[in-house]
């Protein structure tokens, strides 16, 4: 997903739809609405997919290097959806705002492939298929201050959380599937001044952000049904992060170096 979306400055409302004559289908609606005051709401939906394509793959069915085939439907569905608020950067006080959602699916792609640890259990061959579901959620906001005509000072905040279903075939009579759960947030402040002195602009960036995996869950299906769930060592990890940063550069010649 783009974090530089659909932004219009003007009223505007667009919608494409496609299709094509191997399913591939895709379509979007583009809205850009001004609520007054400098006041501006952009939005965008989109989704696209794709249903069973049967593809046949092959592959290396014993030791000895005997071969055999198989299918795999590659279905896929992505949704996206973008709601941004803001107002007009010419202000001495802005801000923004953003809600993004992406929902991902993939069903009966390729798999992990035959290798088990150190060696190769070459059943799984024929049922090397697995698929994987994501959803993300983030909000975004911030502001700009605008101190004097060469100095300004942005505020960017976040936080956003994503699942993932992973699903593949073990062997031919087991399945296994993952789910985790992950999230961060944090902050940046921004200091800019585009003259200092000498054709020299400069910046500092100093920022802060806290990552963490919630419950990570695999999950072992058999012809006689579902195994215990398993809760992943690293669940519950969590790190913090803090950075600084100053940039500056210099021209020379009128702007030519």
């Amino acid at each position: 997903m783009a974090l530089h979306s659909f932004v219009s400055q003007s009223d505007v409302t667009r919608t494409t739809v496609n299709y094509a004559s191997n399913g591939f289908y895709n379509g979007a609606v583009k809205h850009s609405q001004s609520l007054g005051d400098g006041t501006r709401l952009n939005f965008t939906a989109a989704t696209s997919g794709q249903p069973e394509q049967n593809r046949t793959y092959d592959y290396i069915s014993s030791p000895s290097g005997q071969t055999g085939s198989g299918e795999r439907d590659f279905i896929f569905n992505n949704q996206t959806a973008v709601l941004k608020l803001n107002t007009d950067p010419g202000r001495q006080l802005s801000y923004y705002a953003g809600l993004y959602y992406d929902k991902n699916a993939e069903d009966k792609f390729q798999g992990y492939g035959t290798s088990v640890g150190s060696g190769t259990d070459y059943s799984i061959a024929q049922r090397d298929i697995g698929g994987v579901q994501s959803t993300f959620k983030m909000l975004q906001a911030g502001g700009y201050y605008r101190i004097n005509d060469l100095t300004q000072a942005e505020l960017k905040l976040y936080n956003f959380t994503q699942e993932r279903l992973f699903e593949r075939s073990a062997n031919l009579n087991r399945d296994y599937s993952s789910i985790g759960d992950e999230g961060a947030f944090g902050g940046n402040l921004i200091l800019r001044q585009s003259e200092l002195f000498n054709n020299t602009q400069w910046s500092v960036n100093l920022g802060a952000r806290s990552a963490k995996m919630n419950d990570y869950i695999t999950k072992t299906v058999t012809s006689t049904g579902v195994g215990a769930p398993s809760l992943q060592s690293f669940s519950g990890y969590k790190r913090d992060s803090y950075n600084a940063a100053l940039d500056a550069a210099t021209t020379f010649a009128e702007g030519r170096y």
